[in-house]
């Protein structure tokens, strides 16, 4: 029992220092869509926006490595990655058309 226990202890410790709380927003023509926290898990992706075909994930890569992923429907998907160790460091990722201003950014919420 003792040892099961300290299993657990030690399994639960290690998946708690793999999430990581990060403040990600998406704004289409300089109007904010989404303004949200998150609670990333080492890799899996998590959305925090969407804009008609456009979807925007972010995920944990571990070792403070994140990547912001934007999904557009049949079209593409396009990335940015980025180091975040400090509430001033930021990931942002920019779509600038003739059509549309897409802007997705991510950081620490500390």
């Amino acid at each position: 029992m003792k040892h099961l226990l300290l299993s657990l202890t030690v399994l639960l410790s290690g998946a708690a220092a793999q999430a990581q709380d990060l403040f990600c927003n998406l704004k289409v023509n300089n109007d904010v869509i989404a303004d949200t926290k998150v609670t990333t898990i080492e890799g899996k992706n998590v959305v925090f926006g969407t804009y008609g075909s456009y979807q925007a994930s972010v995920r944990n890569l571990g070792s403070s490595k994140f990547y912001i992923e934007i999904y557009e429907t049949n079209v593409s998907r396009t990335y940015a990655d980025g180091v975040l160790r400090t509430e001033d460091d930021e990931i942002k990722w920019t779509l600038w058309s003739r059509e549309i201003l897409l802007e997705a950014s991510c950081r620490l919420a500390i």
